[in-house]
């Protein structure tokens, strides 16, 4: 995937309409924010480990460092420890919606956009929030390895994923929007917010009235742009 600059993305942005989802409207970027004092991070901590980490991201942190392509994992003999990507390092995307038996689903896309590699690990935190019209009512996504459209399939934890400059990750939202027989949980959901994992930043996406009435998920960050972990 090729890189693009913060001030190229805020104009791509800036002429974003409305995207298609198969049966369930529409999700747009809107804007990123920091969250509140109290759900901000410390400060940017160090990671070293076994040098278990394979060229699709699992395993740990390698100890001494760790070199990263496009999402890829980590590679031997690079210099100095990994730190967790920050703020500044992160671009949150979505992209390939989908809908299929009462499940929808959106692939939230990271992007490494800082000029030094760094890792993320674990959900999207504090996880994907909703909120419905008139802010009546908001909903967390539950923390799961994987669901009906994907995650960590295969998988016993969320793994390390290091990125270099310009690399990808993704995590999968998912949700029914089929009633059941105590209805939805939402019925007019209008914004999305989600922050990288260990990160203090949000980004909104607007949602057209999305009805979420139950399984509302979200797996954890995975290499690459992706549904499930290469070879699963």
């Amino acid at each position: 995937m090729t890189a693009i600059t913060k001030g190229q993305f805020a104009m791509l942005t800036a002429g974003l309409g409305v995207a298609t989802m198969a049966g369930a409207g529409y999700l747009a970027y809107s804007n990123s924010h920091p969250r509140s004092s109290s759900q901000a991070g410390g400060q940017v901590s160090v990671v070293t480990g076994s040098p278990t980490a394979t060229a699709t991201g699992f395993g740990t942190v390698p100890k001494g460092g760790a070199g990263a392509g496009g999402g890829a994992g980590a590679a031997s003999g690079a210099t100095g420890a990994a730190l967790e990507c920050h703020n500044t390092d992160m671009q949150v995307a979505e992209k390939d919606s989908q809908g299929a038996a009462g499940h929808i689903s959106l692939l939230l896309v990271f992007t490494n956009v800082g000029d030094h590699a760094c890792y993320l690990k674990g959900y999207p935190d504090p996880g994907a929030t909703v909120t419905g019209q008139g802010n009546v009512s908001s909903l967390d996504a539950k923390r799961t390895l994987a669901g009906y459209s994907g995650g960590a399939v295969g998988l016993s934890a969320a793994p390390y994923v290091l990125l270099k400059p310009g690399g990808d990750a993704s995590a999968v939202l998912e949700w029914s929007d089929v009633p059941d027989t105590s209805g939805c949980e939402i019925t007019n959901a209008v914004d999305l917010a989600v922050t990288p994992p260990n990160t203090t930043q949000s980004t909104d996406f607007t949602m057209s009235g999305q009805q979420i009435c139950s399984e509302f998920q979200i797996h954890p960050v995975l290499s690459g742009v992706t549904r499930t972990p290469s070879g699963k």
